[in-house]
């Protein structure tokens, strides 16, 4: 999965419709683009987070959060948009946003439905909010209640036996997640259970990461995984929710009991809404019809817009490449900047 946003310098928008237009405005634009900028910006995120956006250390030469990888900067017109992919979407984005408005660039992030501008100020359909330092948003008082230990051992007491019974173990684990998988012909299956640093955000996602040729690995990187997305299921609906433009619900457990009870909840969608999906995506053939069925009946469970969903395509030889393509850029709005990198996938795919 990829969650694709776009950066420029220019006069700022009044509406989130002028945004849009703007944006539209300026991919045609051929006016100079602002490289150092731009360039300063991935420098940030490199210097904040050197392993997952510059591949230092404990992920060189493994895929990062950011496409096209820094220190790049391609630009198409005066925008310049970046896919952010990885375990922590939700991490990079914030600083992301701050970074970028302390050299006053706009971002807008379209499937969050809001536009960041210099200053800390949003903008969003109900119209201009200031906006909070979100990179640094202070934990309730009562969070120090919750510690990385009791995190997981909740975690692993109330979701280990049920996920076994369908195939799933607990595979990994950190002070800040805990990831059940299991193997299928097609690839590896997980349900990870994340929770910020803070540690009083809470969120479950699926993901499934199909096994690939080497050269078609290399075709579609970073992109390594499709990611299953759900909506809320009833189990959920009374937890308080904070809002992380994301596309993932982050739940609100500041403390031991809000936790206990959270995690059931977790367990009972998972259980009604996610295991249905996933084991309907067994093989290849399988995942490739659960994504042309749109979304799974009663639950709305689909997969989200990946180039690995193209490479399947390319082994598999389902459709035309061009037919494939175009039913990925569907998912999100036909976003030009996403269509472009994967039409550049299916480029590279074509070249093997």
């Amino acid at each position: 999965m990829s969650y694709v946003i776009h950066l420029w310098e220019h006069e700022a928008p009044r509406s989130m419709e002028q945004a849009l237009q703007l944006h539209e405005h300026l991919l045609d634009s051929q006016g100079p683009a602002p490289l150092r900028r731009f360039a300063d910006l991935l420098a940030r995120l490199v210097q904040r987070f050197p392993a997952q956006v510059g591949g230092v250390g404990a992920y060189a030469g493994d895929g990062t959060w950011v496409e096209p990888a820094p220190p790049q900067v391609q630009t198409q017109g005066v925008v310049l948009s970046l896919a952010l992919y990885g375990d922590r979407p939700a991490q990079l984005l914030p600083v992301l946003i701050d970074e970028a408005g302390a050299l006053g660039l706009t971002v807008l992030d379209e499937q969050g439905g809001c536009v960041y501008l210099p200053g800390r100020v949003q903008l969003d359909m109900d119209g201009v909010s200031p906006r909070p330092a979100a990179a640094r948003q202070p934990a309730p008082a009562d969070a120090e209640r919750l510690t990385a230990g009791i995190l997981r051992a909740r975690t692993k007491a109330v979701l280990q036996a049920p996920l076994q019974r369908h195939g799933f173990v607990l595979a990994k684990g950190g002070d800040t997640w805990s990831e059940f998988q299991r193997q299928t012909p097609a690839g590896l299956q997980a349900i990870k259970i994340y929770r910020t640093s803070e540690l009083w955000q809470h969120l479950f996602y699926c993901s499934l990461t199909p096994s690939l040729p080497p050269a078609v690995a290399a075709a579609v990187a970073p992109a390594k995984e499709i990611r299953l997305f759900v909506p809320a299921g009833t189990a959920l609906q009374d937890f308080a929710r904070f809002d992380y433009s994301n596309d993932f619900d982050c739940f609100v457990a500041c403390n031991i009991d809000q936790l206990d009870r959270l995690l059931p909840a977790f367990l009972a969608s998972i259980e009604s809404l996610c295991l249905p999906a996933l084991d309907a995506c067994q093989t290849a053939s399988d995942v490739l019809d659960f994504d042309a069925a749109g979304t799974a009946p009663c639950s709305g469970a689909h997969l989200a817009d990946s180039a690995v969903l193209l490479a399947l395509n390319h082994l598999t030889a389902r459709e035309d490449m061009a037919l494939a393509v175009e039913r990925q850029c569907l998912k999100s709005g036909h976003d030009r900047g996403r269509q472009r990198i994967l039409n550049e996938v299916a480029g590279r795919l074509a070249a093997l």
